[in-house]
């Protein structure tokens, strides 16, 4: 028997431009980015308690992950400030932005609009868990960063849905596998595409200006003139490719195609690109284990 509220979308509307709105981010998501594009002192952990403390929501469900088996820790945490301190700052900003993003509401009714926000979701968390593996791998400087933009980099897609679900809708579910749509068909469908939207997002959402320029170059790092935020760039290139590849659809013993990117990563570094693909490939089980603890209510 159907569980469809109605027909899920099969055709594509004839507007192929729109005026682009924004969803709005939560407020928890906006401050914790700008702390963790700040340069560290001995105020950004106290910083971190009071952005977190003003939701109620993200505190209950950073306690709840901080206590659950995934991060086994052997007391459980009550306190919020206590759960900073134990964890420490670049952990508990990598939770609070996650389950701030995936907060993010659309107002979705149907299953299939649903399953979209789900996909999209994954691709987001499984970019900034892959993104977390290989700036530790690497030793790569702005590790602090490499996280919360690869977390934001399939934002884009997001922003697409939210301004024509039914469209979106039927061109991620109508493809082979329902897999995330490649920039040249949403070209043709919206006239625009999920990665030329990343920079106006950045300006909308008001992000750290670091965070907007490696959004704005992920697919053209060689733009860059900071070589820290190349790197940062690189990894995140790498790590969304990874995501797409291996976490989305779960497929195990899937491999890992090389990339310019990885090949521009790896130079001059003790890691090789088969080295590096290893290593992505025998994260898929973490990667995957990481994204539903990180999407269970």
């Amino acid at each position: 028997m159907s569980t469809h509220s109605h027909p899920p979308a099969t055709r594509f509307n004839d507007r192929p431009n729109f005026d682009v709105l924004f969803p709005p981010l939560p407020r928890t998501l906006v401050e914790v980015s700008r702390l963790i594009a700040s340069p560290l002192d001995d105020g950004s952990l106290p910083a971190l308690v009071r952005a977190i403390e003003f939701d109620p929501l993200t505190t209950t469900t950073l306690l709840r992950r901080v206590n659950s088996a995934y991060f086994g820790l052997r007391q459980p945490v009550s306190d919020l400030a206590h759960a900073v301190r134990l964890l420490g700052f670049r952990d508990v900003c990598e939770l609070v932005m996650t389950s701030a993003i995936s907060r993010i509401d659309l107002a979705l009714t149907t299953p299939e609009q649903k399953r979209v926000f789900q996909s999209i979701m994954r691709l987001c968390i499984g970019s900034a868990f892959y993104g977390r593996t290989i700036g530790q791998r690497l030793e790569l400087e702005g590790q602090g960063l490499i996280y919360t933009v690869a977390l934001m980099s399939n934002l884009g897609r997001l922003v697409l849905f939210y301004n024509r679900m039914q469209d979106y809708e039927a061109l991620w579910l109508g493809s082979a596998g329902a897999t995330p749509p490649p920039a040249h068909e949403e070209r043709l469908i919206f006239g625009l595409d999920h990665l030329s939207l990343l920079e106006q997002a950045a300006l909308v959402w008001q992000l750290p200006a670091e965070i907007g320029e490696v959004l704005q170059h992920i697919h053209y790092p060689g733009h860059m003139s900071s070589v820290r935020l190349r790197q940062v760039a690189l990894a995140i290139s790498v790590a969304q490719h990874a995501s797409a590849t291996l976490l989305y659809p779960l497929e195990p013993g899937s491999e890992l195609p090389t990339t310019s990117a990885m090949h521009a990563l790896t130079r001059g570094r003790s890691v090789s690109v088969p080295q590096l693909q290893r290593l992505l490939v025998d994260q898929q089980p973490q990667g995957m284990r990481f994204i539903e603890e990180m999407l269970r209510d």
